[in-house]
């Protein structure tokens, strides 16, 4: 919907279902999709025989009245509004601005559901974005962008003079993305996301200092800030399997899937999904591992629907336990031992196995570590104290 605004001469511009924020509303963020009391308004018909209906439901109980449109108080979105405004200033009277929404779900060309043409004011100064079909749009919605996306803006002045274009909100973006005005008329580009004001100097004898060709926002992740698993482990029990993360630069957007495979990893299956809350740890649990080789990994998606996935951990299950020892596998002589201690593992699969020993005391304290890439180890033990004991893992978990 539009609606006249006569402080700025423009025409502010509302799609449903951006919880509220509108391009050139002077009003409070977030009231921009109601109608004020009194107010003439425009919509876009899709088909010629559309019709509009209001019933007492859509009516709102107050009025905002700081507001220059005296706009009323609106019920927040479900969905976070994420978007750039970016807007065209010469004084506070001669201004307008255009919004960049980013929804994943969007396309780049024209759509009459989920963009706003621009409906040109008497402002002297114009201010709108373009579609990849080169439509002049109020409101853009673009999905987040893999890798680069260039925004294109067409500005319009009628006198010479100073200008700023400004970005006075960058509400909701991801942290994983820069975002810079470029100029190509002064072959100069600004960080904008940090530095939201860019003076430049317009003549309208130069059409080159103005217009659709000189200024591109530019939005494109940043690789030092994108969600990054820094670990992936398993640890083994006599009937579970603990699986623990750690992540860095994580958000709202992350998805993790655990996913488990029981068939050499021909076939992985979901164990548990979650969506991050940004502890950066995290904990979980296959409480039913099955007899033999269980494969994990995660699965990781970003806010792009790009898929990564961890190294796979194996952990291996026998029939025979004893003390959470497989023990027709592992052989560990002689016990109780006072001088060289040796073992020595019947591995359970062809595949390489890297070995962790470990001797502790009885209170669970680190006494001596050793790594061996060999299924047999001998180790001096003699001058250990008596009662420390003898621990070994490899990353079969045998």
């Amino acid at each position: 919907m539009y609606i006249y605004n006569p402080k700025l001469k423009v025409y502010a511009t509302y799609i449903a279902g951006l919880g509220g924020v509108g391009s050139n509303f002077t009003g409070l963020t977030g009231t921009a999709n109601i109608i004020p009391s009194g107010q003439g308004f425009f919509v876009v018909a899709q088909n010629q025989n559309a019709s509009i209906t209001f019933s007492e439901d859509d009516k709102v109980s107050s009025q905002v009245t700081a507001s220059d449109l005296s706009l009323a108080s609106a019920a927040d979105s479900l969905d976070v509004p994420r978007y750039l405004r970016v807007q065209l200033f010469k004084d506070s009277l001669n201004q307008e601005d255009a919004l960049v929404f980013f929804k994943n779900s969007t396309q780049a060309t024209y759509s009459v559901t989920e963009d706003a043409k621009y409906l040109k004011g008497n402002s002297p100064v114009n201010i709108s974005t373009q579609s990849s079909d080169n439509v002049s749009l109020a409101i853009n919605q673009q999905a987040f962008p893999q890798k680069r996306q260039l925004i294109p803006l067409n500005v319009t002045i009628t006198s010479n003079g100073t200008y700023k274009l400004r970005m006075p909100e960058v509400k909701n973006i991801p942290l994983m993305y820069d975002v810079w005005l470029l100029d190509r008329y002064k072959k100069d580009s600004l960080d904008i996301k940090h530095n939201p004001s860019y003076s430049f100097i317009a003549n309208v004898a130069d059409t080159n200092s103005f217009g659709s060709k000189r200024f591109t926002p530019v939005l494109r992740p940043n690789p030092s800030l994108t969600v990054h698993l820094l670990n992936f482990t398993g640890t083994k029990t006599a009937t579970q399997v603990k699986l623990t993360w750690t992540a860095e630069n994580e958000s709202s957007y992350t998805r993790y899937i655990l996913e488990r495979s029981i068939d050499g990893g021909k076939k992985f299956s979901t164990l548990d999904s979650l969506t991050s809350a940004n502890p950066g740890v995290y904990n979980d649990l296959d409480p039913n591992p099955v007899k033999g080789q269980n494969l994990y990994r995660l699965k990781q998606i970003d806010l792009t629907g790009n898929i990564s996935y961890s190294s796979i951990i194996p952990v291996m299950y026998a029939d025979n336990v004893v003390n959470n020892i497989t023990a027709n596998l592992i052989s560990v002589y002689p016990n109780p031992v006072k001088s060289m201690l040796n073992l020595t593992v019947t591995p359970a699969t062809t595949a390489t196995a890297n070995y962790k020993i470990t001797i502790t005391n009885t209170t669970g304290s680190l006494i001596k570590s050793s790594t061996s890439n060999n299924p047999t180890w001998q180790g001096d033990v003699s001058a250990l104290s008596p009662g420390d004991l003898f621990h070994s893992s490899n990353k079969y978990y045998i």
